[in-house]
C-alpha cells in the first residue's frame, strides 16, 4: 500500500522533488523512500514494528511529515498535539496504549508524560546539513522482536484520538487500506498531478493534514512544502519562493487572508485553496477567489471516513449554503430509525463506502449508536436537494467546532468541576467572527463569588489552550431542560446578558485565543505579519 506508492514513485522518477523547505536542499522521492525505510528499520531494530503503536508529538515541519509517513508505513501511527497539557497528553498516551513516543528535544510535556508511565521515548533529531525531511532517531529499545517490514492493506495503520460527546477521547482505528483510500480520494477530488506543489498550513496531528496535504501529494507524485512554524512565515513570501499550485489551511487562516489582503495579490500560480473542518462564509470565499484567482474548495468530512463532500470548482454550479457534492462515498439522509428520507427532508447525514472505519476502539457502547447497519452516522443534521447537493443544518452531537478544532464540552465540564470551589459547570458554544464558534462555560461556585481567575488558571493547566473557555460566567444555577439535561445549544441565548457582562470582565487573555496549532497569524498583502 503506502510503501508500494513510495517505491513506485522512487523507481519511475527518483529525482522528482517530494519535500521542500527554506534553507534546505529538497528531498527527492528516492531520498524520501530511503528515509522512510531507514526509519522503519531503526524502529524494527529497537523492537517496534507492525502493530506497535508509535505516538507522535512533533511540531510542524518537513521531518514531521516524513516521520508520519514512516509511522503509517511500518507501525500504528498515533498523532498527538505536542502543545497539549501534561494531563491530556498522559491520558492520550495511556488510552491509546502507546508502545513508544516519538518526539523532539523541545517536546514540552510529552517526554515527561511518557517517562512517568515507563513509555519508551524516541527523539527525532533533524539532520540540518542534509536535505529537507532528513533526520536521525535516538530511541529506547525493548527486549522483544518486532514484526518487521511495511504494513499490509488490512493491518492497523493509524489511531486518531478525537474529541467527542464524552469526556474521554474516542479512538478511531484506520487500516492501511482505509488511510490510503482517504488519500487517494483527496488526490482525485483535488485533481492533483505530478506537476502540483502543496503549501501546507494544516496541523500535522490532524487527519486532514495526513490524508490531504501529505498522502494525496505523495500519491500524485507531487511535491509539498511543510513550514516549521505555519503562522510565522509570511504567506506571500512562502508562496513567492516555492510557487505552490495549491495551498491547504484551516478556515481561520483563510478568514484572516480575506480580511487583511485588501487588494489583488500578485499572480502566484495557485489553482486551488483548500480548507476543511468548518464552513467558510460565501463572501469570504468570493473575496479569496477574486484575490488569488484560484478556486477555494471547502471539504466536509470526518476522520472516521475521510472526505464526504466538497464544493465543486468553477464553472460547475455552486449552491449557496451547500457543503457540495459527494467525493465518492454514498450519502444518505436518515431518520431516527435509520430509514432513508427523500430529497429536501431534514435528518441525520449517514455515509457508506470504501475507507469507512468499522468502529471506535474499546468503545462498544458508542459503536452501538454509531452505525445503522453499514451506514456510519456522522452526527450532523442536514438534507440533500434534488441535484444531490448536501446542506448541513446543525449537529446532533454536542461538539464545539472552534476553527476546525472539535472540542468535547463534557471534557471541559469535568475539569472545571474538579476544582474545589466549583459545584457545577456547563460548557457551550458561542459565535466567533474568526473561528465560527468559541467556548464559554457557566460555573456554579460552592461558596461566595471568588476565584474566577484561579479557576481559569486551573483549567489552563489541565486543558490545551484552545479548550480553555473564552468566557467564564458565574451563575447561581445551570439552566436545564425539563428532563434535567443541559441543553448546550440554547445556553448562549439563555445567558445572553451574562455573556455581555463577561466580555468586559471575564474574557481570557489574547494568548489563549487562538487554536494550539496557531493558524491565526494575521497576514497582510505585502507578506507582513500583524501583531
Amino acid at each position: 500500500m503506502l510503501a508500494g506508492y513510495l517505491r513506485a514513485r522512487a523507481e519511475v522518477n527518483p529525482d522528482a522533488l517530494a519535500i521542500l523547505a527554506q534553507g534546505r536542499a529538497p528531498l527527492s522521492y528516492a531520498g524520501l523512500l530511503d528515509q522512510v525505510t531507514r526509519t522503519v528499520d531503526s524502529l524494527n531494530r529497537a523492537g517496534y514494528g507492525r502493530g506497535d503503536r508509535i505516538a507522535l508529538a512533533l511540531p510542524p515541519g518537513p521531518e514531521t511529515t516524513v516521520a508520519l509517513l514512516a509511522a503509517l508505513a511500518g507501525c500504528v501511527c498515533v498523532p498527538l498535539n505536542p502543545a497539549s497539557g501534561a494531563v491530556e497528553l498522559t491520558s492520550l498516551l495511556l488510552r491509546s496504549r502507546a508502545d513508544v513516543l516519538l518526539t523532539s528535544t523541545d517536546s514540552g510535556h510529552a517526554a515527561q508524560a511518557a517517562a512517568e508511565h515507563a513509555i519508551p521515548v524516541a527523539v527525532l533529531e533533524p539532520a540540518a546539513s542534509e536535505a529537507a525531511g532528513r533526520f536521525r532517531l535516538r530511541i529506547e529499545g525493548r527486549a522483544r522482536r518486532a514484526y518487521t517490514g511495511f504494513s499490509t492493506e488490512h493491518e492497523l495503520s493509524a489511531l486518531f484520538p478525537t474529541s467527542g460527546t464524552t469526556a474521554l477521547p474516542k479512538l478511531i482505528p484506520l487500516t492501511q487500506g482505509d488511510i490510503c483510500c482517504h488519500g487517494e480520494r483527496a488526490m482525485r477530488y483535488l485533481g492533483l498531478t505530478l506537476s502540483d506543489r502543496c503549501l501546507d498550513f494544516l496541523a500535522p496531528f490532524h487527519h486532514d493534514a495526513v490524508a490531504v496535504s501529505i498522502l494525496s501529494t505523495v500519491f500524485a507524485g507531487a511535491s509539498g512544502v511543510y513550514p516549521r512554524a505555519p503562522s510565522a512565515p509570511h504567506f506571500l513570501s512562502w508562496a513567492r519562493e516555492f510557487r505552490p499550485t495549491w495551498c491547504a489551511a484551516p478556515p481561520p487562516f483563510f478568514r484572516l487572508l480575506s480580511l487583511q489582503i485588501h487588494r489583488s495579490a500578485p499572480d502566484l500560480g495557485l489553482h486551488t485553496l483548500f480548507t476543511c473542518g468548518a464552513p467558510l462564509d460565501e463572501d469570504d470565499v468570493a473575496a479569496l477567489e477574486r484575490t488569488f484567482r484560484a478556486a477555494l474548495r471547502n471539504s466536509y468530512g470526518a476522520t472516521e471516513c475521510g472526505g464526504i463532500s466538497i464544493n465543486p470548482p468553477p464553472p460547475a454550479v455552486r449552491k449557496r449554503g451547500s457543503a457540495g457534492v459527494s467525493v465518492g462515498l454514498e450519502i444518505r439522509i436518515v431518520d431516527e430509525l435509520g430509514e432513508p428520507l427523500p430529497a429536501g427532508q431534514h435528518g441525520e447525514v449517514a455515509v457508506r463506502g470504501p475507507g469507512v472505519f468499522r468502529g471506535y476502539e474499546m468503545d462498544p457502547d458508542e459503536n452501538v449508536d454509531t452505525f445503522f447497519g453499514e451506514w456510519y452516522r456522522t452526527g450532523d443534521e442536514g438534507y440533500l436537494d434534488g441535484d444531490g447537493y448536501l446542506f448541513l443544518t446543525g449537529r446532533l452531537k454536542e461538539v464545539i467546532n472552534r476553527g476546525g478544532e472539535k472540542i468535547a464540552p463534557l471534557e471541559i465540564d469535568q475539569v472545571l468541576c474538579s476544582h474545589p470551589d466549583v459545584q457545577d459547570a456547563a460548557t457551550f458554544p458561542i459565535p466567533h467572527p474568526l473561528f465560527g464558534e468559541d467556548i464559554a462555560a457557566a460555573v456554579v461556585l460552592k461558596g461566595p463569588r471568588r476565584g474566577v481567575d484561579e479557576i481559569r488558571r486551573f483549567a489552563s493547566e489541565r486543558l490545551s489552550a484552545f479548550k480553555v473557555p473564552n468566557k467564564l460566567l458565574i451563575v447561581s444555577e445551570i439552566p436545564r431542560g425539563p428532563t434535567g439535561k443541559v441543553q448546550r445549544i440554547h445556553l448562549a441565548a439563555r445567558l445572553a446578558d451574562a455573556l455581555a457582562r463577561a466580555e468586559l470582565i471575564h474574557s481570557r487573555p489574547e494568548s489563549l485565543a487562538a487554536p494550539t496549532s496557531d493558524h491565526g497569524a494575521a497576514v497582510h498583502d505585502d507578506g507582513g505579519e500583524a501583531s
